[in-house]
C-alpha cells in the first residue's frame, strides 16, 4: 500500500482542478496537447479525406509510443516506492529526465508528420502572391531569384546538405547542456525550441504557401536538378509549412541560448546556421519574409522560455503543488482494482 501525508478533510474530498493538474505536465508536453487533439479529430472526422499513403500512421504511431512513456513516468511519479528507487540515483532521474524531454520532442514531430495532410484539410487557401509581394516590397525582386544564375548541380547538392543540417542542429545544444549536467539551462533551450515548433505550425495553418519553388515558378530560367535529399524534402516535408521558416527560426533559436550558454559552441555553429539560411533561398523553399518571421519568432521564444520555466519551477516547489501532488495520488490509487482507497 502506498502512504501519503494526510490532509484536512476539505484537501481530501475536492478533487484537483484541471489547472492543477495542468501544472504538472512539462510546458513542452502542455504545448503538443492542443495539436495532438487536433490531429486525431481530423483523422476522426475527416480521414477519407486524407490522401492514401500520407503520413497518417505515422502520427498514430508516435502518438502511441509517446502515450506510454507518460504512462510509465506516471505510475513512477505516483507510486511512492517506484518515486524513491527513481530518485534514489542521480543517474536514473537524469535518464528519466532525458527520456521525458525526447518523448515530448517525439510528440512534436508526430504533429510535425501531420502538417502535410492536416494543413491543406483545414486551410486550402494559398498565400504566395502575398508573401511574394513583400520579398518584392522590401528587396525590388524577391531574392530567391537571386541564386538562379549560378545554380548547378554541385551547389543544389552542397545547398540540400546544408538544409538537412537542421534536424541534427536541433539537438546538439540540448545535449552538449545535458553531457555538462547543466538542467536548467538545458530545460531552457528544449522548451524554446519546441515554443518555435508550435508557433511556427500555428503559423502553417493560418498562412499556408509553397515556397518559391511553385509561388514564382515563371521567373526561374534554371530548374534546380534532382537528388535524393530534395526528394526526401518532396515526400515527407509540410509541403504548406512555409510562413514562417523553422529552418530560420530553429537554428536561431540555437544560437540565441548558445550565446547565453556557451560561446565557443555559438561561434561553431553560427557557420552552420548561416547555410541552412541559404539553402532555404537557393532551394527556393522560402521567401525572405518567412526568414525575418522565423528569426523573430526565435528572438520571442529566447525571451519566454527561461521565464516559462521559471514560473513552473516556482509552483512546484510550493506548498500547493506538494498538496496537489498527495490528492492526484490518492484519486489515482483509488481507483485501481480492488482499492478503495489510500
Amino acid at each position: 500500500m502506498v502512504h501519503v501525508a494526510r490532509l484536512p478533510e476539505y484537501e481530501r474530498s475536492s478533487p484537483p482542478g484541471l489547472l492543477a493538474c495542468l501544472a504538472w505536465l512539462d510546458p513542452k508536453e502542455l504545448l503538443g496537447l492542443p495539436f495532438a487533439a487536433l490531429v486525431l479529430a481530423l483523422l476522426a472526422m475527416r480521414a477519407p479525406a486524407i490522401p492514401p499513403g500520407s503520413s497518417a500512421i505515422w502520427a498514430l504511431a508516435g502518438f502511441a509510443i509517446v502515450l506510454v512513456v507518460w504512462g510509465v513516468g506516471i505510475a513512477l511519479t505516483l507510486i511512492r516506492p517506484a518515486r524513491r528507487w527513481l530518485r534514489a540515483s542521480r543517474r536514473r532521474a537524469e535518464a528519466a529526465e532525458l527520456i521525458r524531454d525526447l518523448a515530448a520532442f517525439g510528440l512534436c514531430f508526430s504533429v510535425y508528420a501531420s502538417l502535410q495532410w492536416a494543413v491543406p484539410l483545414l486551410n486550402p487557401r494559398l498565400f504566395d502572391p502575398q508573401l511574394a509581394a513583400l520579398d518584392r516590397l522590401l528587396f525590388g525582386a524577391p531574392p530567391a531569384l537571386w541564386f538562379d544564375p549560378v545554380v548547378s548541380p554541385s551547389l543544389t547538392l552542397l545547398f540540400s546538405l546544408c538544409y538537412f543540417l537542421h534536424f541534427p542542429l536541433f539537438f546538439v545544444t540540448p545535449l552538449v547542456l545535458f553531457l555538462q549536467g547543466r538542467h536548467r539551462e538545458r530545460a531552457d533551450v528544449a522548451l524554446g525550441l519546441m515554443l518555435a515548433m508550435y508557433l511556427g505550425f500555428v503559423g502553417y495553418f493560418f498562412i499556408p504557401a509553397l515556397g518559391p519553388f511553385a509561388g514564382l515558378a515563371d521567373a526561374f530560367t534554371h530548374p534546380l536538378d534532382d537528388n535524393p535529399l530534395r526528394s526526401i524534402v518532396s515526400d515527407y516535408g509540410v509541403g504548406l509549412g512555409t510562413f514562417p521558416s523553422l529552418h530560420a527560426g530553429i537554428a536561431a533559436v540555437v544560437l540565441a541560448f548558445a550565446w547565453r550558454d556557451n560561446r565557443r559552441l555559438f561561434w561553431l555553429l553560427l557557420p552552420v546556421a548561416l547555410s541552412i539560411w541559404l539553402s532555404t533561398l537557393y532551394l527556393r523553399y522560402h521567401y525572405v519574409v518567412d526568414l525575418l518571421a522565423g528569426w523573430a519568432l526565435a528572438l520571442a521564444c529566447r525571451w519566454l522560455a527561461p521565464r516559462i520555466n521559471a514560473v513552473r519551477t516556482a509552483w512546484l516547489h510550493s506548498r500547493a503543488a506538494r498538496q496537489t501532488r498527495v490528492r492526484l495520488a490518492r484519486r489515482a490509487w483509488s481507483v485501481l482494482p480492488g482499492r478503495s482507497g489510500v
